[in-house]
């Protein structure tokens, strides 16, 4: 006669099932870290500003959503070369406190170091940062939710499975 599975043996769907949140809380993490990762803030008071990149990975110039739009130049401090910012082909917006900007131009660094001059009316500030990546933030997503229900679907039917032995055996008498 088979008995009920042990109590220990519910560890084992409770630490798949843990893993699918931790998996899922990462990938949101991660997602929103890229997301809202600033190398720098600048003014835009037509003033060059020298700032230090982290890397030569494309860039995205972020400006406020209500405010004019800036007048920008990029120069590469290394070849002092002015270069050449493009219109991003999705419209790309992020909210952080009260301040709505929306990706306004991209950019490729040639080095780690650029300057940056911005002129608007009103002034305000432009933030750089890294420009968004289909690829990698969607693949990102599919790959964070995947895990998550591939770990997830595993413990609860490990679980279910459990459940229906634990209840539908009787219990071993010592």
């Amino acid at each position: 006669m088979k008995f009920r599975p042990n109590v220990k043996w519910f560890l084992g769907p409770a630490i798949m099932l843990a893993l699918a949140v931790t998996v899922f809380v990462v990938m949101m993490v991660l997602l929103l870290k890229g997301m809202s990762h600033t190398d720098a803030r600048v003014a835009r008071d037509g003033q060059p500003h020298p700032i230090a990149l982290e890397g030569t990975e494309p860039r995205m110039v972020w400006e406020p959503l209500v405010e004019s739009s800036a007048d920008c130049t990029i120069t590469d401090l290394e070849s002092a070369e002015e270069l050449t910012m493009a219109t991003p082909l999705a419209g790309y917006t992020r909210t952080f406190g009260s301040v709505e900007m929306r990706g306004a131009w991209t950019f490729t660094p040639h080095s780690t170091a650029v300057s940056i001059t911005c002129k608007a009316d009103g002034g305000g500030d432009v933030e750089i940062g890294k420009a968004p990546r289909f690829a990698s933030f969607f693949g990102g997503m599919f790959a964070g939710i995947v895990g998550t229900f591939l770990l997830g679907g595993i413990g609860a039917l490990w679980l279910v499975v459990l459940l229906i032995l634990f209840f539908s055996r009787p219990k071993k008498v010592a």
